[in-house]
């Protein structure tokens, strides 16, 4: 580098991210490939590099020495120190410069304010600490706690005065990715795949074959292959796969030639270039350190990705009572990631908390496409009204005894009742207290994000509990399935956002699926008075509403109103200060069908909304809102078509005893334009029982599907496909042992 700099500090924040340092001690494998693939690399000391290219690399921006008496003079490339000029580890810098002929570079930091505890760091550790203080990205290799020699004389233990300990330390340095062992994979995955009967059944194939997904003529990297029924399977389309799998139980099981037994540092010693990477399910269960080593290596080789992620707790347990799923974030962290190195779309996944992300990786230097600004919003509110610039973290704790918004979560299990809905889903359910009462009635999913989702995630192991920053929502993992026969919540949550948009982008996205949508927020004028023009007394608020603008700001977005209404903000007063509104959607068979219909025909007026209640009515509003009882979904014989006319007489016609199920699934069909469609083009009465057993399993039915899986296995015991949905059906039923007997049979015969 030609350009001159006053400090170390200068010339760190000059190199282009990320860097790799690179430590002597002994790599965990064959990095060098890895390493040259950074656009900056830094070396230490009396590094090394001829006939160690393999394990380090060939490449060398930068020397970073404390220049002590042991320090070989080179001035090959730049070279500085960590250090400040008068710190006790710059004594030997004199006369390192002499011997080398220029003027040492050094901070002007002192890093041992960075790492207290520490009273001699090691120069990696002062660098590492100082490139995380300016906020760089960086990677660390050859950092082994001082277990080993150099790696160029690894049987050598040499004498330190530095800290085993300090690996830890860089472990949790932010901006780093340490390229180490940093958790015991091998081990927990072996247990999983011996104990476990359901980690034999390869859910990655279902749900690449269920999203009709089809990758033809590439050269594939499956990384973490499980049994390998995934690459087989691309393998058969026509794609070059190699898998990658860290368990050596699940590895031996692998159908396919080109694999690999290792984890995510295995990936940073491979060379061969791919069309594209793929993983199923696998990276939450790495520590968000190796989630980085993956996806920085999946940029290195690989041209695009195919990756499904989950952002809930596992249902399974570790030896040590760990849960499986040891990174567990919102689906923005993960955009946001991925999007440090590819262009990625997302699409909600099968099941609840999965989402897909699939895209391209960027060219080297090229920048992530900036989020467009979004026009100045005043909301709906008065022109003199004042919103905060900065809320303050709402901790939802119990405090004076009261329980606030006591009608709206009644209010919306009585609409799921009368609409026949089975789950709850609260957007912004704090810590779940209302909404946990009203378990086991009802499936819960709740959504929130910080020291909330800890809270509800070990108080109420029953529910779903997923994160998400609701100023940022690209997406709320709900597949359409789980939705179309859920009630959603909204309490008192768009009055806390600087930019309620995009929750309400999120919340118009539910409802394409979801029949209604309970929400709440203060009303201004019934808390503060018709003079407060805010900001709201309340620092946790950004901004409150009348009944009037709220309605007209939904209707405004494209929102469908079925209610309007006020209600009581908590049990302790009679006053209806708490606006309530009753989202639908119109196209759902159940509002068709309910006493919302009417009340959603159309936009209305403010001042023709629903009038609350009496205050001394003991529900007070909601009883106005959601008492209309839902009529009956019209009858099958009105909604067939002429290719599906015959599908209720299947059970006649397949099997005995499967009646009940045939026509439950028959009626479920008919009222679904895509299974409807699909039944009309069956070919014959077995392939109409597949149809049907497939919904039952896609739409969350999986006791029915097994039972018409099982029909199709009685009738035909070579029918894989039918033994794959009878397994999956099992397991989703918790009947792991069943399933595995079941797999072992067939593998006996």
């Amino acid at each position: 580098m030609s350009q001159t700099f006053s400090c170390t500090e200068e010339l760190l924040q000059a190199l282009p991210q990320p860097i790799a340092i690179v430590g002597n001690g002994v790599p965990a494998g064959a990095m060098g490939a890895a390493i040259d693939h950074h656009p900056s690399v830094i070396r230490l000391n009396n590094y090394r590099l001829d006939g160690f290219e393999s394990v380090v690399g060939t490449r060398t921006t930068l020397r970073c020495t404390s220049a002590w008496s042991d320090i070989e003079a080179r001035g090959q490339v730049g070279e500085f120190s960590p250090f400040t000029r008068d710190a006790r580890e710059s004594a030997g810098v004199g006369d390192f410069e002499q011997r080398s002929g220029f003027a040492l570079i050094c901070a002007n930091t002192d890093v041992h304010a960075l790492v207290p505890g520490v009273p001699n760091p090691s120069t990696g550790l002062a660098l590492a600490a100082l490139c995380s203080q300016l906020g760089l990205q960086f990677s660390l290799f050859g950092f082994d706690g001082f277990t080993s020699g150099h790696y160029w004389n690894p049987g050598v233990q040499h004498a330190t005065t530095h800290s085993g300990a300090e690996r830890a330390l860089l472990l949790g340095l932010r901006g780093a990715v340490f390229y180490g062992q940093s958790y015991d994979y091998a081990s927990l995955y072996n247990f999983c795949h011996a104990e476990h009967a359901g980690y034999n059944v390869n859910e990655g194939l279902a749900l690449y074959r269920q999203l009709g997904c089809v990758i033809q003529h590439e050269s594939i990297l499956e990384f973490g292959a499980g049994n390998g029924d995934l690459s087989a399977y691309m393998e058969k389309q026509g794609n070059r796969v190699t898998a990658l799998e860290v368990s050596k139980v699940a590895f031996n099981r692998i159908p396919i030639r080109n694999k690999i037994n290792g984890d995510c540092i295995t990936l940073a010693g491979l060379t061969q270039r791919f069309d594209r990477f793929v993983s199923v399910d696998v990276l939450e269960h790495l520590t968000e350190n190796d989630i980085r080593v993956v996806l920085r290596e999946a940029a290195r080789l690989a041209d695009s990705i195919l990756v499904s992620v989950s952002t809930r707790l596992s249902g399974l347990l570790g030896p040590q009572g760990e849960n499986l799923h040891l990174t567990v974030r919102s689906v923005e962290w993960w955009r946001d990631l991925f999007a440090e190195h590819f262009d990625v779309q997302l699409v909600n996944g099968l099941d609840v908390g999965q989402v897909m992300i699939a895209g391209d990786r960027r060219p080297a230097g090229a920048q992530r496409a900036a989020t467009p600004a979004r026009a100045a919003d005043h909301y709906d509110l008065p022109a003199a009204y004042v919103s905060r610039a900065k809320p303050v973290y709402y901790a939802d704790t119990p405090d004076d005894g009261l329980t606030w918004q006591p009608d709206v979560y009644p209010t919306a299990a009585e609409i799921a009742r009368s609409l026949k809905c089975d789950t709850l889903v609260d957007i912004g359910c704090g810590q779940a207290r209302k909404l946990s009462v009203l378990h086991p009635e009802f499936k819960l999913i709740g959504v929130d994000y910080g020291g909330n989702m800890e809270h509800c995630r070990t108080k109420f192991p029953f529910g779903t509990w997923l994160e998400a920053d609701f100023e940022d929502i690209s997406m709320l993992p709900l597949p359409g399935r789980v939705l179309n026969n859920s009630v959603v919540i909204c309490s008192d949550v768009i009055e806390h956002l600087v930019d309620p948009r995009s929750l309400m982008g999120a919340l118009r996205e539910v409802l394409k699926h979801a029949p209604a949508l309970v929400l709440s927020t203060p009303d201004r004028e019934r808390t503060w008075g018709k003079a407060h023009m805010g900001p709201p007394p309340n620092p946790a608020h950004i901004r409150e509403w009348t009944l009037a603008e709220l309605s007209a700001l939904f209707e405004r977005e494209g929102f469908t109103l079925a209610a309007a209404t006020h209600t009581r903000s908590n049990d302790g007063s009679p006053d209806l200060a708490t606006i309530m509104l009753v989202l639908v959607n119109p196209e759902h068979a159940q509002i068709r069908g309910s006493a919302f219909a009417a009340q959603a025909a159309g936009p209305r007026p403010a001042n023709a909304m629903r009038a609350p209640v009496a205050a001394d009515h003991p529900a007070c509003a909601p009883a106005a809102v959601a008492r209309g009882a839902a009529t009956p979904v019209a009858g099958m014989p009105a909604l067939m078509d002429n290719g599906a006319a015959n599908a209720v007489a299947m059970a006649d016609i397949v099997v005995e005893g499967l009646e009940q199920a045939t026509a439950a699934a028959g009626e479920q069909a008919m009222a679904n334009p895509t299974w409807r469609a699909r039944l009309g083009r069956a070919r014959d009465d077995r392939e109409m029982l597949r149809v049907l057993a497939q919904m039952s399993l896609d739409l969350g039915h999986p006791d029915r599907a097994m039972d018409l899986y099982g029909a199709l296995l009685q009738t035909d015991g070579s029918d894989h496909d039918a033994l794959e949905g009878v397994v999956i059906s099992q397991i989703r039923c918790g009947q792991h042992a069943d399933a595995a007997r079941l797999l072992e049979s067939v593998r006996a015969n």
